[in-house]
């Protein structure tokens, strides 16, 4: 057990700040970090390619492990957060609040939300089910926040 960790169980730790965190949690920061340290160059490749093969990580780790309350407990209000429907930005609300819900949106609200605004970090919660199973729609997303060389990563968790 890490030293500034409290342990609540097998899966769950308290931070000195206060803060639950997981295992999964401790494993997708490693995987961001890893994948911030070591990105092609960017000359290589057109940017929404550079996003989709250097700036993405996806995870999946199977059902009821934390994705969402990673994304909730991580994001913050300068981050994108794709989520499948309105109902789940509902289920946001409800279990976790309103802070984060201001860049929040379903996958159809994309092409209007994104105008103009920019940001550095962007969240999708269950991707197959954001892009229902339709890689057309993938490609549509990664062209919505390209941002002109603005280097983001982009955080897929579930299938």
């Amino acid at each position: 057990m890490e030293k500034d960790r409290i342990k609540t169980s097998d899966y769950f730790y308290v931070t000195e700040k206060g803060k639950m965190e997981s295992n999964f949690d401790k494993a997708i920061d490693l995987l961001i970090k890893v994948n911030q340290e070591n990105r092609l160059d960017q000359r290589q490749l057109d940017y929404v390619n550079y996003l989709i093969v250097a700036c993405t990580v996806h995870c999946s780790a199977g059902r009821g492990i934390g994705k969402t309350h990673y994304i909730a407990t991580h994001a913050t209000k300068e981050d994108l957060i794709i989520v499948q429907d309105f109902a789940h930005i509902s289920y946001f609300q409800k279990q976790y609040g309103k802070g984060i819900q201001n860049n929040m949106f379903a996958f159809d609200q994309l092409d209007v939300a994104l105008k103009g605004r920019r940001f550095q970090t962007v969240y999708v919660d269950e991707p197959n089910l954001c892009f229902k199973y339709n890689d057309g729609n993938k490609w549509k997303f990664y062209g919505y926040i390209a941002d002109n060389w603005n280097v983001q990563t982009i955080i897929m968790l579930g299938e």
